[in-house]
C-alpha cells in the first residue's frame, strides 16, 4: 500500500535511509529532523503495515527570466527500497504514486537527479527528459589557481543569500528557487560535514561559495561568482581548507577555462502541458539546479 508517512513510521524510515544510502545514524536523524517532512514522504508498506520503501518530496518554485512566469514544482529524492524487498517494482509504483500526488496537488512538474549514469534511461522511459546540465570540474590541490586578487571570505548563512542567488542565476532559462527553510537546512547539512558557506568580496564583486567536505575532498556545490573572479575565489578557498582535491559544480555556461565537462544532471517530467508550453519558448542562460541531496 502506498500512502503518506506518519509519525509512527519515523524509526522505519531512518532504517531504510541507513540501509540504502550507507549514511551513519546521525545523518539519517538530520534528514528527518531538518530536510524531509513526514507529510512530504510517500511510503510503501508491507503486510504488517511497516514501511519497506520510501520517496521524499520537496516543493520549489521554477522561475524564468520573464517576470511573472513561474510555477510550483517538486523535487523527488531519497527513493529507496529495503534490500530484501527489491525487484518487485516497488520503486516504480512509488514514483507513479508521487506523480499522481504532485499533479493532484497542483504541481506543474517534478525534478530528480539520477544517482548514476545508468539511471538516465530508466527515468527517460518514465516520462523524464534532460533539463539541467552542470559543468563539473575536478582539481587537485596542486591544480588550484595561485593567489591573485585579494579575496575576503566570511562565513554566511545560505538562506540569507537569496538576493545574491537571484543576481547570479535568475537569468537561467529555468531556475530552481528553493524556499528559505530548505536553504537553511542545506547550509546546516554543509556545516554538519565540516564544510562552510562562504561569502566573498573580490575586485568589487560580491558572491558566495557553498563548500561541503567529503573526506579529503571539498565539493563546491554552488558557486556564485563571475568567471573573472572565479580563479581568485578558488585560490582563497584552497588557502582556507588546504584539501587534497576540489570538485566544482557550475552552471553549464560558466567556468569553461577550467576544462570541466558539461554533463546531464537534473531531469524534469511535466504534468501541466500548458505550463510546459510556456516554459519551452523561454530563452536565457542554461537551466540551473543546485542543492540536491546527491
Amino acid at each position: 500500500m502506498i500512502q503518506l508517512a506518519g509519525p509512527r513510521m519515523l524509526p522505519a524510515l531512518k532504517t531504510i535511509w541507513e540501509a540504502c544510502f550507507g549514511d551513519p545514524g546521525f545523518y539519517a536523524d538530520f534528514v528527518f529532523s531538518r530536510l524531509a517532512r513526514l507529510e512530504q514522504v510517500l511510503v510503501s508498506t508491507g503486510v504488517l503495515g511497516e514501511p519497506v520503501a520510501m520517496l521524499c518530496m520537496q516543493p520549489f518554485w521554477l522561475s524564468t527570466p520573464q517576470e511573472g512566469r513561474r510555477c510550483r514544482c517538486v523535487y523527488i529524492y531519497g527513493v529507496a527500497t529495503l534490500p530484501r524487498c527489491r525487484g518487485r517494482g516497488i520503486s516504480t509504483a512509488l514514483l507513479e504514486g508521487a506523480h499522481r500526488h504532485i499533479a493532484s496537488s497542483g504541481g506543474a512538474a517534478s525534478v530528480l537527479v539520477p544517482a548514476d549514469e545508468g539511471l538516465f534511461d530508466f527515468y527517460r522511459k518514465r516520462g523524464y527528459e534532460k533539463a539541467f546540465p552542470l559543468r563539473r570540474v575536478v582539481l587537485s590541490g596542486g591544480e588550484m589557481p595561485p593567489p591573485g586578487k585579494p579575496c575576503v571570505l566570511t562565513s554566511a548563512a545560505l538562506e540569507q543569500l537569496e538576493k545574491l542567488r537571484d543576481r547570479f542565476f535568475l537569468d537561467s532559462r529555468m531556475f530552481v528557487r528553493w524556499g528559505r527553510g530548505y536553504l537553511e537546512a542545506i547550509g546546516a547539512e554543509c556545516r554538519l560535514g565540516g564544510g562552510e558557506v562562504l561569502r566573498f568580496a573580490c575586485g568589487g564583486e560580491e558572491g558566495y561559495a557553498v563548500c561541503c567536505r567529503r573526506g579529503d575532498e571539498i565539493l563546491l556545490k554552488e558557486v556564485a561568482a563571475s568567471d573573472e573572479v572565479l580563479p581568485h575565489l578558488l585560490a582563497a578557498v584552497h588557502r582556507r581548507f588546504g584539501a587534497a582535491a576540489y570538485r566544482l559544480y557550475l552552471r553549464g555556461d560558466r567556468g569553461g577555462d577550467f576544462l570541466g565537462h558539461v554533463l546531464p544532471f537534473g531531469l524534469i517530467r511535466w504534468y501541466d502541458r500548458e505550463r510546459m508550453g510556456r516554459f519551452s519558448g523561454v530563452t536565457g542562460a542554461p537551466a540551473y539546479l543546485a542543492h540536491v541531496l546527491d
